[in-house]
């Protein structure tokens, strides 16, 4: 049997044999030529016609076809297809979606998969498609507008389906308003609102209406910053306002300045920082803050108007504005520290001269009568001669003559109760060979009658050396009352003085010597602070024209150096400030002394100058606060009257020697007017001026004290008190003195 499908047309010839199963002879064959001819297969196409697509709506169909070889393959020979629509050429498969209605006529052809002569074969089919109306669809819309401006959706932009008889809201926006116009729908934010606002529409045709189709509406907020700020300051000194604060419509991305008013009041600048903010799910949420920094012209005062203008990532506000009310610096001069400060350094550089005076003339009336002092050392402890012998001098008759031997001298006469006469026995020879002794140290008793002959007798050369060592030193404390804009202060100062003079005769002594003073004072109560150091040199002279008539000078020269510390309220912080100058003071006293077995009383007068010079200098550390002091000059001329009176006594450890003095001393002149400005102003003004301070030009001063005295050693104390100068000043003074 000859089967099968062939696969390729054209003819063919063959010959087909027979051969049968006989045995002997056979088998037997026979055979026959045949011509066989494959024709053309027939092809066939269906569907014969297909269902109408609706625009909008999923469209599919498959091809088939018949007769040939498979595969088939299919393809659009003529026409087109609906838009939307597509055919797959391996399965047949036409499918999509129409976008639109309408007619669209079209042939479909299949082909087989056929060899040989006139293959492959192919058949085809034309189709018409009607593609009905669909209901209307249109994808999710998204759109931006500002807070303040209304934005137009187009509905039917990207919808399918149409043409599209109307529109309808289907669920109303979250906030705002969105109205119907047309095909359009215009939405109206809330001007306050910001962020996503949501709404529905539909489209209607004649298919029917859509489903709802999503609106989202980005509303940005446009920035509003606060219409109109106030703040004050002061002329110079910087002021921050955050524009962001009451402002909405954030986050700000920046903030700029549009005008200064006048334009000469100063400079305006914008700074930005993140602080961080809490939000609401307690989590920290970085959120830019704007600041707009105003710095007033150091000379300006008055109203200046700042307009600026404030930004988010969408838009600039309208312009707003911030007036500034800038007032006058205060007047410096008013202020009781400033005031306080500039008086407190002038009363220091005095008190440095009159500790140092003081101190010169303790030495010169030590230096009274014949100038026969001994070295003396009155802050430092330098031990006795080993050949003292106190108990020696505790036999001599008399005060004065007893003195005199402690001190290593004798008046002339003297004899020890008991003992040889002069010449004799070591008390008796000290007493009659010392020589005069109570002109010798003018506040010890003299006693002697100047013309008994005491100063024929010669002293001991070992005991009344020409040339002397001493150092004094004296502490002063005390305070000034507060005064109108001043404040009080409470002060201590101290002078230490070293020198050496030499004797060139009974009537004239000449020194010179070194000082050192230290001063502390603290002004009012906020912890303003003034501390001040001083280096001098000086010569001084005792001129004794008769043992109990003396005259004394003095002339040094001296440097000077203030640190001061200033509290200034209006920066919570310190001024600091330091400066230098030197001074010139001299003294001149001139008295009587009177001395008795056991009295000295001397009464005497003193003119005393001071000039000191004080270097500007400016202070740092407090802002548009600090000052620049200019330089000034204080000079102080005095004039003191002084009762000083001393009284000896003996005791079993030595001559004990209680004291008084009482001063009365008036300044003829005073310090100059000090000027100032604030430091940043100093090259154009305005200036300030500090007057002389209400300190009175009077004052008394009265002196305690008393000096034990052995014959080589002196223990002394005195306290001094002085009132008057608007306040009280106290000094004590302890001496030790021995010869070397």
């Amino acid at each position: 049997m000859l089967s099968g499908t062939p696969t390729a047309g054209g003819t063919y010839n063959f010959t087909v044999s027979a051969t049968d199963s006989s045995t002997g002879t056979g088998p037997y064959t026979g055979s026959r030529a045949y011509s066989l001819t494959v024709g053309a297969p027939a092809l066939s196409l269906s569907p014969a016609t297909l269902p109408a697509p609706v625009a909008g709506v999923a469209y599919s169909q498959a091809f088939t076809a018949g007769g040939g070889i498979a595969p088939y393959t299919f393809a659009v020979a003529a026409g087109t297809l609906p838009a939307g629509l597509s055919l797959n050429a391996s399965t047949g498969v036409l499918s999509g979606t129409p976008s639109a209605p309408g007619s669209h006529t079209f042939t479909v052809r299949v082909t087989d998969s056929s060899t040989g002569t006139g293959a492959p074969y192919s058949t085809s089919r034309v189709y018409t498609l009607a593609t009905g109306q669909g209901i209307p669809s249109a994808p999710p819309v998204a759109v931006t507008t500002l807070s303040n401006a209304p934005v137009t959706i187009h509905a039917a932009a990207n919808a399918a389906n149409g043409p599209f008889s109307g529109v309808s809201i289907v669920t109303p926006p979250t906030s705002g308003s969105a109205v119907v116009n047309g095909l359009d729908i215009v939405y109206t934010p809330v001007p306050t609102a910001s962020g996503p606002i949501t709404f529905t529409y539909a489209l209607v045709n004649s298919a029917g209406t859509s489903a709802p189709v999503p609106v989202t509406v980005t509303v940005n907020a446009v920035p509003v910053p606060v219409a109109q700020r106030q703040v004050s300051t002061l002329a110079g000194r910087p002021v921050d306002v955050d524009v962001t604060e009451g402002a909405t419509g954030g986050p700000f991305t920046g903030a700029a300045i549009v005008s200064v008013v006048p334009a000469d009041a100063g400079t305006a600048t914008v700074a930005s920082a993140a602080p961080k903010t809490p939000a609401a799910d307690g989590k920290q949420v970085a959120a830019t803050a704007y600041t707009v920094n105003f710095a007033p012209a150091a000379a300006f005062a008055g109203t200046a108007v700042v307009t600026y203008t404030l930004s988010n990532a969408v838009a600039t506000s309208s312009p707003a504005q911030i007036q500034v009310a800038v007032a006058a610096r205060r007047d410096p001069s008013t202020d009781p520290d400033v005031v306080g400060l500039v008086n407190a350094q002038i009363q220091a550089a005095r008190r440095f001269a009159t500790a140092q005076i003081a101190n010169y003339n303790q030495r010169l009336e030590a230096l009274h009568g014949k100038g026969r002092a001994p070295t003396g050392n009155q802050i430092s402890v330098v031990m006795p001669r080993a050949q003292a012998d106190s108990e020696r001098c505790q036999a001599v008759e008399g005060l004065a003559a007893r003195d005199a031997c402690l001190r290593g001298t004798a008046l002339t006469g003297q004899r020890g109760r008991g003992s040889e006469p002069a010449g004799g026995s070591r008390a008796g020879r000290a007493a009659a060979g010392a020589g005069a002794g109570a002109a010798n140290a003018p506040d010890l008793p003299g006693g002697a009658d100047p013309g008994s002959g005491a100063d024929a007798a010669a002293a001991d050369d070992t005991d009344d050396a020409r040339l002397a060592f001493w150092t004094a030193g004296t502490v002063d404390f005390g305070f000034a009352n507060a005064g109108t804009q001043r404040s009080g202060f409470r002060f201590t100062t101290g002078g230490v003085t070293a020198g050496a003079d030499y004797r060139f005769s009974d009537q004239l002594t000449l020194g010179i010597g070194f000082g050192y003073g230290r001063d502390s004072t603290d002004v009012g109560s906020a912890g303003t602070r003034s501390t001040a150091d001083s280096f001098s040199a000086a010569l001084y002279g005792s001129y004794r024209p008769q043992p109990s008539v003396f005259i004394d000078g003095v002339a040094g020269y001296g440097s000077l150096s203030f640190d001061s510390r200033r509290w200034v309220g209006d920066e919570s912080a310190f001024a600091y400030g330091k400066r230098d100058g030197h001074q010139i003071f001299a003294s001149l006293s001139a008295g009587y002394e009177y001395r008795s077995e056991a009295w000295l009383v001397s009464p005497y007068g003193r003119l005393s100058v001071s000039d000191s010079t004080l270097d500007p200098f400016t202070e740092t550390g407090a802002g548009f606060s600090a000052l620049k002091y200019f330089g000034q000059t204080v000079t102080t001329v005095s004039g003191t009257l002084g009762l000083r009176t001393e009284y000896a006594t003996a005791t079993r450890w030595g001559l004990f020697l209680p004291f008084a003095r009482l001063e009365y001393q008036h300044d003829f002149s005073g310090q100059s007017a000090a000027g100032l400005a604030y430091a940043d102003l100093a090259g154009t003004g305005p200036a300030y001026t500090v007057g002389n301070a209400p300190y009175g030009r009077d004052r008394l001063q009265l002196g305690l004290g008393g000096r034990l005295r052995s014959r080589s050693m002196t223990f002394g104390l005195d306290y001094n008190v002085m009132v008057g100068m608007g306040g009280l000043q106290q000094g004590v003074r302890l001496t030790f003195a021995a010869p070397f």
